[in-house]
């Protein structure tokens, strides 16, 4: 099931809209905050896109997630993929539930192939969940191809 954010605002004693907590951390931990220690609590997800994906956006159940940082993996002329790094609303403790809906927009020429016969087309895409280390129990895919 879904997480409901303002539920655990409310268990959390912090009224809706407020700042959200942060955790201490420690000086070695500063250096690279991609990284955070081995822990219950998930502060942030990363996600490999296709490498062409463009114009990313990120929503959970209250709406847009502005949170959110995309980039080129790779050689500058040939990236291997892109990379989006989601921060949620609040971090995720063990056992909790949410949900994120992830939309990008990929060139038609870099996924579909034409046949020879003219009213036929290959969509060539890889179906696996975007979020490295995250075990996700439902995807939902949407295309919408050009017309």
């Amino acid at each position: 099931g879904s997480y409901d954010a303002i539920t655990a605002a409310a268990l959390q004693g912090i009224q809706p809209g407020a700042p959200r907590f942060s955790r201490h951390m420690k000086k070695d931990e500063v250096n690279d905050p991609r990284e955070p220690p081995a822990s219950h609590m998930l502060t942030h997800l990363v996600a490999a896109l296709p490498k062409r994906a463009f114009s990313l956006e990120v929503f959970d159940q209250i709406g847009n997630v502005s949170s959110t940082r995309a980039a080129r993996v790779g050689p500058e002329a040939q990236p291997i993929y892109t990379e989006l790094e989601l921060y949620p609303r609040f971090p995720l403790l063990g056992g909790w539930n949410t949900d994120f809906q992830v939309q990008y927009n990929l060139p038609a020429r870099t996924v579909m192939v034409k046949h020879a016969d003219a009213h036929r087309y290959t969509l060539n895409l890889t179906l696996a969940p975007p979020f490295r280390d995250i075990y996700t129990e439902d995807v939902f895919l949407n295309i919408a191809l050009p017309s």
